[in-house]
């Protein structure tokens, strides 16, 4: 049996599950040929964060890899059964019209864990190019019809999941047993909404430790 190809585009740091869902997909006999939309490692500066949430600010993300000349550059010299693209808030449409028009036979997809119908996590670039996706995932039920809204042509549900070879139970030492221990445990990256959940829970006495993203300015 021939093995289907993948030109897989996202942010293929360690930290994240976008990593997790490329192994998987090799793990499981696929071909893939992977394209991080995310410096790696990701070290954020003074002077990138302040040029990427100016360009944010407009929903106009900076593409910090140059994953779009990558992809075009895989998709004429390669071909692919499926392009994923992880999110793909930097991705142009312009990209996404050329896999189009020189990999026809190839099944382009978005794929993300986020409400991307939240104005917070889309760009401008994501709204334009949702026309050119044959298939949008989402995890969000609530997104499955507000997707269609911002032009995809067909979403699909896809559910949670977890890592077998990293999600697992773990022996602690008595060190590590006093350091992690806490209440609630809150992953994700700072999001104001959240974070006012966060402190509302604090505030009520609730020992919490949070890991994640763009917390600085509320550690204490």
């Amino acid at each position: 049996m021939i093995s289907k190809k993948i030109l897989f585009a996202g942010d293929l740091n360690e930290y994240g599950r976008t990593l997790q869902r490329y192994r998987t997909l090799e793990d499981s006999g696929f071909v893939l040929e992977g394209i991080s939309t995310v410096p790696i490692p990701w070290r954020p500066t003074i002077d990138s964060n302040l040029i990427e949430k100016i360009t944010w600010k407009f929903k106009i993300p900076i593409d910090t890899t140059g994953a779009n000349k990558k992809i075009r550059k895989a998709v004429e010299n390669k071909k692919f059964d499926i392009v994923w693209i992880e999110k793909g808030i930097t991705i142009r449409p312009k990209t996404l019209n050329f896999i189009k028009k020189n990999q026809p036979q190839a099944k382009l997809i978005s794929v993300s864990e986020d409400d991307m119908y939240g104005r917070h996590n889309r760009s401008l670039y994501y709204d334009w190019g949702l026309k050119y996706y044959d298939i949008v995932f989402t995890t969000k039920t609530y997104n499955l019809e507000e997707l269609k809204l911002l032009g995809g042509k067909r979403t699909e549900l896809f559910l949670d999941a977890y890592d077998e070879n990293i999600h697992h139970p773990m022996a602690l030492s008595e060190e590590e047993k006093k350091r992690f221990k806490c209440d609630v445990s809150c992953i994700g990256a700072f999001e104001e909404d959240r974070a006012m959940r966060v402190l509302d829970l604090a505030e009520r006495g609730i020992k919490i430790v949070v890991w994640g993203n763009g917390w600085g300015s509320w550690v204490g």
